[in-house]
Formats: C-alpha cells, structure tokens, sequence
C-alpha cells in the first residue's frame, strides 16, 4: 500500500541549503542547550496527565509564536528528497535521517521553552486507536507555502486501512540489508498509518501541521533504531551532497546513533 497524497496545484520550491556545523561550534553549546541534555522519549500511553498537558501546551504555544508553522513548511519541499514516493532512490536512503533530524529540530524547539518536555513515540503495533488524548487537539492558524489555511482533519480508519500488525514489522525488523529495511518500512508501516488516521496525515506535504505526526515519526525512528540495535554498523551508503540533510547543517553520519543526540527511547523493543 502506498501513502497516497491529497492532490495540490502548487507552485514548485526547488530552494535548498547545505552547510556543515563544526565540531567547535558544538562545544561551545552552553551547558543549559536542550541538546546537551539527555532525553528519554516515552511511549505515549504511559504519560502522566502533566506530561500530556505539557506537550500539548509547548506545541500551542510554537504554533503562536510561528515557529511551528515555520517548521512544518520544510516538509512540503520535496527538493530536499525525504521520501522514497517522490524522489525514488535517494529519497529511500535520505527517508529516516532526513525525518529523524526534522523531529529532533522540533524537539529542541519545544526543550527551549520547557526542558521537561519530549516528544512521545505512537507503538500503533500495540495501540491500536488513534490516542485519545489528542483527540481534541487540532492546532489552528496554520497555513502552507502558498499562504492558504492548513486545517487539521483526521478520520481514523474510515478508508479501510487497518494499522500495521506486529508480524509485518517484525518481518522488517528481520531484514538483514539496509535497503530492503528502509524500502519496505517506509512504503509499507510509515505510509500505512498516515492512511490510516487520514485528514492531513494522508497529505504527503503537510502531515506535520498534524501533531499526531510527530509521535508517528517517532515511533518509526525507535523501529528504525530497534533494527540499528541488532544491525551494528550498517546504514546508507551515500555520500557528499546527497547526505547533507538540508535545509540544516546535519549529514547522515551525524545522526547514526541516538545516544550521541541526545536520547534514548523507553522501550528498545518492539
């Protein structure tokens, strides 16, 4: 099953920025920068009610200063080739660094503003209902490249997708290549559940205006590190430009292990 995108009529953004940030540059982060702190990401079904509120309101108050919309406009810019739908190869060996610096830019974000706050992983494997916590929550005022709204909709599992199931991504996770792994967890899982909740999730563009986006992405990255667990070493191959992850500085050998950014994951298993 493919993730199929809402159909826009939109202008084409080919801009795009590469740069490196040194290694002086990072030693020089102040002891009190949100990414010198360890973080554990939590499954979000054993959040207590603060940290529930906390996300939630750190999320509102990104969306009224701008920075969130800001952010989300990166994703609709296919030049910087993050998925494998769009731009075939390179976009399946830029897939999971691309989405997993785009979570940890969010999340340093949201850590400026409160340290206690992190973004939680979705284990739809498990869970198998659209969190009930973030039911309500459709941030509003959001609008795309072109100035028009982004309203946030969702319809879970009105289109007959069904979630994922724990013998599909354990198939996955069985994969010994890198390229096979990444391939079948981004055209199969990764899209499915952007289907599965539909509204904005199922708009290839702009699915993070949607905060249920990020603890999706979330979990997909703790998939992909549950897999790096027991495939010490492997990784794409690609290299000069092609592994710069713009718009930001990061390339792909920076962000191979997460304990070097700064966190970790509640549940190293599926």
């Amino acid at each position: 099953m493919k993730y199929v995108p809402i159909k826009y009529h939109r202008r084409c953004y080919t801009d795009f920025y590469v740069g490196k940030e040194s290694d002086e540059i990072r030693e020089t982060r102040p002891e009190d920068d949100p990414r010198t702190t360890l973080v554990t990401r939590k499954n979000q079904k054993d959040l207590s009610g603060e940290e529930k509120n906390l996300f939630m309101s750190v999320i509102d108050e990104l969306v009224q200063s701008g920075q969130y919309n800001i952010h989300v406009n990166h994703h609709p810019v296919m030049s910087h080739r993050m998925h494998g739908l769009m731009s075939g190869f390179i976009g399946y060996e830029r897939f999971l660094y691309w989405h997993r610096v785009f979570l940890l830019k969010l999340e340093g974000m949201m850590r400026a503003i409160d340290q206690r706050v992190f973004i939680p992983y979705w284990n739809w494997v498990d869970d198998r209902e659209f969190p009930e916590w973030l039911k309500d929550f459709t941030p509003t005022g959001l609008t795309d490249l072109d100035g028009d709204m982004l309203p946030v909709t969702r319809n879970p599992g009105a289109n007959g997708i069904t979630l994922p199931t724990r013998l599909r991504v354990d198939e996955i996770l069985s994969l010994p290549d890198w390229s096979s792994f990444v391939r079948q967890l981004e055209d199969g899982p990764h899209n499915r559940v952007h289907r599965w909740v539909g509204g904005r999730m199922n708009d290839i563009f702009y699915s993070p205006a949607d905060p249920v986006f990020w603890l999706h992405h979330a979990e997909v990255d703790r998939i992909w590190h549950i897999w790096q667990l027991a495939h010490s070493g492997l990784g794409t191959t690609i290299t000069g430009a092609d592994a710069v992850l713009d718009p930001w500085a990061e390339s792909t050998t920076e962000l191979e292990v997460i304990a070097t950014l700064g966190y970790s994951y509640q549940e190293e298993t599926l």
